[in-house]
């Protein structure tokens, strides 16, 4: 049953197309990956719901969210766990409602925010592994676009107009999210002491993606989208810059899966507590005390123009699979990459790697090049990697980073880091 869900989740809910052809051989020795390996810290978790609306635009539901956090196991117990949602019962490796372990706290702040069908825990492999490292992260379900609002039969059968609206309102459920973990770590919060939001992160994975970018400064600009609408073949980047962006041009059929969205702009700027679609650049939806991103697989970033995508400034990491027909590389996430004016920036691209590598359980033979457990440590280096050298200035994690130091078999890396 689990299995059977979870590759549902990949396979329809993240609007995962045709698997490409293999590729490359990917790396056959991961674990050489620094940051690939389990962290110092025990890692607890428990359950919440962020019931409280934070601004008057926000929607009406509440948000279920999980937390994971550096803990005690004074008894050395076995991290094991079992999340539950709807009918799924899912196995992670974390200590249910464990004490937290002060010692090195405050923590920075990591919020996930999942993709269209997915929901908050499908990518525990990774969110798991940043609280080893000394990280709190908080996922939040985005009501409107999970696996529960998937159809009855979670076939993917979504309520577009409410799916939709999801490009307004998911920027605000991370906002919301971070304003929650203030009360987590007020004196008297569950996490008293725990986090330090003034070092924050986003993340997320294709819609999640958008969420993270958009939440990080990222500004929506209908006309620019329009525009590109019209002619999707015309790339936002210049593919010579970087041999990693050296790939085929994305051509005018992308732009169907993204361009239905032009019919939505109203209904988004209602969601972003506008009175009518803005002319240019919308106004942003991020908070200063997010201080780096990481877009796995983003997901439609032509809705934010080049301008838009310029708008952010502050680390970024992207990661994507070559071989993803979701989210076209040279569409979304070699875009998102080469117009972030951040001075930091880097880019992970698995070759071959297709949309649901960044999902927890994708099936024997759903991706035709990687296997999850050669991916996922690789993903987990280089975000690990990177938070620890942009949040916490761990010297040993930026040198991991230098395109010098990343030579593994089947991946792909550019990189920028200023002064």
């Amino acid at each position: 049953m689990v299995r059977r869900w979870m590759a549902l989740i990949v396979a329809i809910g993240l609007l995962v197309g045709v698997l490409p052809a293999a590729a490359q051989a990917p790396a056959d020795n991961p674990a050489e990956a620094t940051y690939a390996a389990r962290g110092p810290y025990p890692v607890g978790t428990f359950d919440l719901t962020i019931e409280a609306r934070y601004a008057p635009n926000d929607r009406e539901e509440p948000l279920p969210a999980t937390v994971w956090y550096p803990a005690l196991n004074p008894d050395g117990l076995p991290e094991e766990t079992t999340y539950t949602w709807a009918d799924l019962t899912l196995d992670g490796q974390a200590l249910r409602d464990a004490a937290p372990d002060p010692s090195g706290g405050p923590y920075p702040l990591v919020i996930f925010s999942h993709g269209l069908g997915g929901l908050r825990f499908q990518s525990r492999f990774y969110t798991e592994h940043l609280a080893s490292y000394g990280f709190v992260v908080i996922a939040i379900d985005h009501p409107g676009s999970t696996l529960e609002d998937a159809g009855a039969d979670r076939s993917g059968d979504f309520d577009v107009t409410r799916m939709l609206v999801n490009y307004g309102y998911r920027p605000l459920d991370v906002l919301r999210a971070l304003n929650h973990a203030d009360r987590l770590t007020a004196p008297d919060g569950r996490l008293a002491g725990m986090i330090d939001t003034a070092r924050t992160a986003v993340s997320g994975h294709s819609f999640g993606g958008y969420t993270a970018l958009a939440a990080a400064g990222a500004r929506l600009d209908f006309g620019a989208f329009n525009d590109w609408c019209a002619r999707p073949e015309a790339l936002v980047f210049d593919p010579a810059a970087e041999p990693a962006l050296a790939a085929a041009p994305a051509t005018a059929g992308l732009g169907g899966t993204s361009c239905f969205m032009r019919l939505m702009g109203g209904q988004v700027a209602t969601a972003r507590g506008l009175d009518s679609i803005p002319d240019g650049l919308w106004p942003a939806t991020t908070d200063p005390r997010i201080q780096a991103v990481i877009a796995l697989a983003p997901w439609n970033v032509p809705v934010f123009g080049a301008e838009g995508v310029a708008a952010i400034d502050i680390p970024i990491m992207v990661q994507v699979g070559s071989g993803d027909t979701t989210t076209p590389p040279a569409r979304d996430a070699y875009a998102a990459y080469a117009n972030a004016s951040s001075a930091d920036k880097a880019l992970v691209v698995y070759d071959g790697a297709g949309h649901g590598v960044f999902a927890d359980e994708f099936p024997d033979g759903f991706d035709a090049v990687w296997a999850a457990e050669d991916v996922h440590p690789l993903i987990n280096h280089f975000a690990t990697a990177f938070l620890l050298a942009e949040l916490t200035g761990d010297a040993e994690a930026a040198a991991a980073l230098d395109p010098a130091a990343v030579a593994f078999d089947g991946v792909q890396y550019a990189a920028a880091w200023g002064e």
